[in-house]
């Protein structure tokens, strides 16, 4: 799989399509690795953004915005990676701004956003299995 694969965000769910270019044009991705799983980073050769932690306050702030592809970014990392997932909502709780300066997102509102998108992907995979099978008796 590519490094800077988007579809590993939302590998589970068929009702958005993936777009890779979001993430390079806003300078971060998910990145799987042998080493290590499902990470939210900078893409350093992008050279768009100052550290990671840049690409979490993206990724925070656009899924508070309503963003399902930064919300599918995030839980994907929540439910491949609980660490680092752990070190995302540190840095958005004790930085009180974002790299660009502005108030940091509120992470109850991420937190929220992400088990909200986990819940209805839950809810269309039981409906999807549900109708494969057909009709309960």
């Amino acid at each position: 799989m590519d490094r800077h694969s988007w579809a590993a965000c939302i590998e589970d769910d068929d009702t958005i399509a993936p777009d890779a270019d979001l993430c390079a044009r806003e300078g971060w991705a998910v990145f799987n690795e042998d080493s290590f799983e499902a990470r939210i980073e900078k893409i350093d050769v992008a050279g768009t953004l100052p550290h990671d932690a840049a690409a979490w306050d993206i990724c925070c702030r656009k899924a508070v915005d309503g963003s399902e592809y930064h919300v599918a970014a995030l839980e994907h990392v929540r439910r491949n990676n609980e660490e680092h997932f752990a070190r995302i909502e540190e840095h958005i709780r004790d930085t009180p701004v974002d790299y660009l300066k502005r108030p940091q997102s509120d992470f109850d509102t991420v937190l929220a956003a992400v088990n909200q998108y986990a819940f209805s992907m839950m809810r269309h995979i039981v409906d999807s299995a549900e109708n494969a099978s057909g009709p309960r008796p």
